[in-house]
C-alpha cells in the first residue's frame, strides 16, 4: 500500500454522485480487486469479504447509480462496522487517487445480504465520474472546526486527516480527546428521535480512524490501536478506542 500516495487523497477526495454508466474496463477492475483483496483491517480477527458488484446485483433503490458497486461483507460483532468503514475508506481513497468516482451508500444494498456466513454492512458506488472527482481547495471541505470534535493537543500531525473524514450525511459524528501522541476515540450519539446517520456512525468512525492510521503511516510511524479501560465515555458520547503514536 502506498500510504504516502493515499494520504495525498484525503486532502482532496470528495464524494461523487455525478458517476457514467458506461462499464470500466477489464483491467481497471481487475485492478480495484486486486487492491480490495489487500485491505488492511483494523480488527485482524474479524473474517471479512470485498466484493466487486455489478448493477444488477443492486437493489433498485441503488440500481441507476453507478455501473459498480464495492460491498464489505462481515462476521457480526460490536467492532464489525467500525472495521468495515476503516478497511473500505482505503479503498476509496485508492479510488481517488486512480481518477475514479466513489461514494459511499448507506440506504443502499446489495440482493446478497449474506455471503459465506458473512453479513453485509456498507458499500461504494463506483465508476467513471461525471465530474472533477477532486477537490480544488481543501477549503472546499465542509467540516466541523477543531475545538468542535477535539480538545487541544490532539496527535496535532493527523487530527486534521481524520477531520476531513466523510460521514453519512456529514454528521461527522466523532469526537477527539488525548494528547500529541495518543488520541482517545469516542462515537457522539445522534440527536432527536428521527437521525437516519445514527445507524452509521460507527462506520463513519472507523473511516475517520483510517485517515489518522493512513497519515501515520505516510510519516513512517505505527499506530497502536487499543482499548484502555481508565477511559470514560463523555457525555452523549461512547468511547470507542485510543490509538498511540509510536
Amino acid at each position: 500500500m502506498n500510504a504516502e500516495m493515499l494520504e495525498k487523497m484525503i486532502m482532496k477526495r470528495k464524494s461523487i454522485r455525478s458517476i457514467s454508466m458506461t462499464p470500466l474496463s477489464e483491467e481497471v477492475l481487475s485492478d480495484i480487486i486486486s487492491f480490495a483483496e489487500n485491505l488492511v483491517p483494523l480488527f485482524p480477527a474479524i473474517q471479512t469479504s470485498v466484493k466487486l458488484l455489478p448493477r444488477a446485483e443492486i437493489k433498485p433503490f441503488g440500481s441507476g447509480f453507478a455501473p459498480h458497486y464495492l460491498a464489505i461483507y462481515s462476521e457480526q460483532g460490536p467492532d464489525a462496522e467500525l472495521n468495515a468503514g476503516f478497511m473500505l475508506q482505503q479503498a476509496d481513497l485508492y479510488l481517488s487517487s486512480k481518477g475514479i468516482g466513489s461514494c459511499w451508500l448507506g440506504m443502499t444494498a446489495p440482493h446478497l445480504t449474506a455471503y459465506d456466513g458473512l453479513t453485509f454492512i456498507v458499500l461504494l458506488a463506483i465508476g467513471t465520474p461525471g465530474e472533477n472527482v477532486h477537490r480544488t481547495s481543501i477549503d472546499q471541505f465542509k467540516r466541523k472546526p477543531l475545538e468542535e470534535i477535539a480538545t487541544a493537543w490532539v496527535v496535532p500531525s493527523y487530527i486534521n486527516a481524520m477531520r476531513l473524514a466523510p460521514s453519512a450525511m456529514n454528521k461527522q459524528p466523532w469526537f477527539f480527546t488525548g494528547e500529541e501522541t495518543c488520541c482517545h476515540v469516542f462515537s457522539v450519539r445522534g440527536k432527536g428521535l428521527i437521525n437516519i446517520a445514527e445507524g452509521w456512525r460507527f462506520v463513519d468512525l472507523g473511516i475517520s480512524m483510517s485517515h489518522l492510521w493512513i497519515s501515520a503511516l505516510a510519516d513512517s510511524t505505527s499506530v497502536v490501536f487499543k482499548r484502555e479501560d481508565s477511559i470514560p465515555s463523555r457525555t452523549g458520547t461512547d468511547y470507542v478506542l485510543s490509538c498511540r503514536i509510536e
